[in-house]
């Protein structure tokens, strides 16, 4: 696509916005002086400060969950308080550089791991299911791919050619991608499909269907709530709506009984595989 857009240059696209020196941006000194921020800066950093480390603290637990999820079958151990540790210290060291804050991406991490998978498809009730029998865990194709991000400096003219609209189609590309296999994306479709035609899942067998499609409501809301408050001018308040779905979570309890739930949070790659196991 880069180059059919080279091809036709006299459309104009928008392209990355890439400095021609490796420097910073305003010209200041690579090291920040802390103590030349004046004492009212410092205080009013500490509520953005603190909307910050709770939108990392989830962002980077969110993402170890999800790659360290049962059903990838992964044998190493988790390192979750370690890896939150290195995130602390590298987040510590880019703020004395004012570089940007570095974090687990969960799209880029869910496809590198889904990357490596070997899976096996099963027929089940006439559906068709996907279980992930191991992940070919390594270090090369991380340390691969972070050599890569590093290699960019030296690239910066060429990145320089990309259009942004093939850069956002790579982009949407990997968030569709990512959506394969998504317990909520795939109970959203199933508000246009008959029942008869509802997969073999546990949430569709033991869960009536307008509960199950109050629940998924209920998640549809929040998301969009969280979109929009991101794209707003009080995007920095984010971080608190996503810490209140836990209470909100909590507070769900009361409309849906502890077994709808309990089957509605299941993974149903982890019940076939009990049901083949038996």
């Amino acid at each position: 696509m880069t180059g059919l857009a080279l091809l036709a240059a006299d459309i104009p696209l928008e392209v990355p916005r890439i400095a021609d020196e490796f420097a910073t941006t305003t010209g200041r000194p690579w090291l920040v002086d802390l103590a030349a921020v004046p004492l009212w800066a410092k205080l009013g950093a500490v509520v953005p400060a603190l909307m910050a480390t709770i939108l990392l603290f989830l962002d980077q637990n969110i993402t170890s969950r999800l790659v360290n999820s049962p059903s990838h079958q992964l044998r190493k151990g988790y390192g979750f308080h370690l890896d939150l540790l290195i995130v602390g210290l590298i987040t510590a060291i880019c703020s004395l550089f004012g570089l940007p804050w570095v974090v687990a991406a969960t799209v880029y991490s869910l496809n590198h791991v889904k990357g490596l998978v070997q899976v096996e498809t099963t027929v089940n009730d006439a559906f068709a299911y996907e279980r992930i029998v191991s992940v070919r865990e390594n270090r090369r194709s991380a340390f691969s791919i972070h050599v890569l991000v590093a290699t960019s400096f030296l690239m910066l003219p060429l990145i320089h050619l990309i259009p942004m609209p093939v850069l956002f189609g790579l982009f949407l590309y990997m968030g569709i991608a990512a959506l394969g296999g998504n317990q909520f994306f795939m109970r959203m479709k199933l508000w246009i499909t008959d029942t008869k035609h509802y997969p073999n899942t546990r949430y569709t067998r033991a869960v009536r269907s307008k509960v199950m499609h109050r629940f998924t409501l209920i998640q549809l809301i929040c998301l969009f709530c969280l979109w929009i408050l991101k794209a707003s001018f009080l995007g920095i308040i984010f971080p608190v709506l996503i810490a209140l779905l836990v209470p909100l979570r909590m507070l769900l309890a009361r409309y849906f009984s502890a077994t709808d739930l309990a089957d509605l949070d299941a993974s149903d790659s982890e019940e076939l595989q009990a049901k083949q196991l038996d």
